[in-house]
């Protein structure tokens, strides 16, 4: 990379994340950070993860695995981190899997995940909803 030049892209600017709407639903943590099944299509897990791109922006890529396979069962990415993204993602582990019911849903406390529109989509696919506890920054 350094005879042609090339350099790698650093973004130095700090990203918020994890913000609940208020008055959004929170649910249990059923999975205790216990991240794996003793079968398939039982425990799914889902996060967002930012990928900062060129000008400042961020393009957004979410995410379900099956905690038995460890297989990646759903995925999307966008510009932007509305709740249709993570509800496309879920819809497309339901059409990889071909059903969900019964499943349980891990995720954080981020907004999208704990939307109405969300909490719906989950409900119509018979998948309980699970979230972990929310972490204190402290402050060195």
């Amino acid at each position: 990379m350094r005879m042609l030049g090339i350099a790698g892209y650093s973004k130095a600017r700090a990203v918020t994340t994890t913000r609940s709407k208020r008055g959004g639903s929170t649910f249990a943590d059923l999975v205790c950070r216990k991240f794996d099944s003793d079968q398939a299509n039982k425990v799914y897990v889902g996060d967002i993860t930012y990928l900062p791109i060129a000008g400042g922006a961020n393009m957004y890529l979410a995410t379900v695995i099956d905690c038995f396979s460890r297989k990646l069962v759903g995925f999307a990415i966008a510009d932007h981190m509305r709740t249709s993204l993570v509800e496309e993602v879920l819809t497309m582990a339901k059409g990889i899997r071909g059903n969900l019911k019964g499943a349980i849903f891990h995720s954080d406390h981020g907004s999208v995940y704990t939307s109405a529109a969300y909490r719906q989509l989950c409900e119509k696919f018979g998948v309980t909803q699970s979230m972990g506890a929310v972490s204190v920054t402290v402050e060195k």
